[in-house]
């Protein structure tokens, strides 16, 4: 457990870069109209802002998941003498 939660600590701030960016580019006029036409906050997530962000939360969780892979000094760090290796 200590070691997801190493991982998550040190990639989450590449992913909440990645993904503001995307959350940027969209315009605040699109979440507007929709609730101007009745759809409920909740929709507007689901129907507009999710499908318009799918393609960069992919894109974010598959890099940050490739970098997590290729980084071995994490367990160097927080392995005691009785850890035992799995494997």
């Amino acid at each position: 457990m200590g070691l997801a939660l190493a991982y998550v600590t040190i990639w989450s701030a590449l992913g909440v870069r990645i993904i503001m960016g995307s959350i940027i580019q969209i315009s605040r006029e699109l979440e507007n109209v929709a609730l101007i036409h009745g759809a409920t906050p909740t929709q507007v997530v689901v129907r507009i802002l999710a499908p318009l962000l799918s393609r960069s939360l992919l894109i974010t969780w598959l890099l940050v998941f490739i970098l997590s892979i290729r980084e071995h000094s994490i367990p160097l760090f927080i392995a005691t003498s009785g850890t035992q290796v799995i494997g």
